[in-house]
């Protein structure tokens, strides 16, 4: 196994890790291995692919993406829920600051 293919191997091995975590709601986790991957990346991608690496990679490329389509759906779904939850918070503050203005 070449360079490059190793190198992919161990970034669809950190992205599954990823999705695992993710599905947990282990942020931190899924941060972490992030920072850990996106170094690998830049490594794998410093130096152009020949033909033939292309080739050889293309379908564990394919398979890192598919993963990543799946960590944006999820990272979406949370970050909307978080977003509604702290529209609830804000409407319950301004409700109690409406009713602290009208009483007494």
């Amino acid at each position: 196994m070449d360079f490059k293919s190793k190198e992919l191997t161990d970034v669809f091995e950190c992205s599954e890790s990823m999705l695992s975590e993710a599905k947990l709601s282990n942020w931190e986790n899924v941060i972490a291995i992030e920072k850990q991957r996106s170094d690998m990346l830049k490594k794998i991608f410093s130096l152009p692919f020949t033909k033939i690496e292309k080739e050889q990679n293309n379908e564990i490329i394919l398979q890192i993406l598919t993963i990543n389509k799946e960590l944006e759906a999820i990272t979406a779904k949370v970050r909307d829920k978080i977003r509604d939850q702290a529209g609830s918070i804000n409407k319950g503050r301004h409700a109690v600051g409406v009713y602290a203005q009208n009483v007494g």
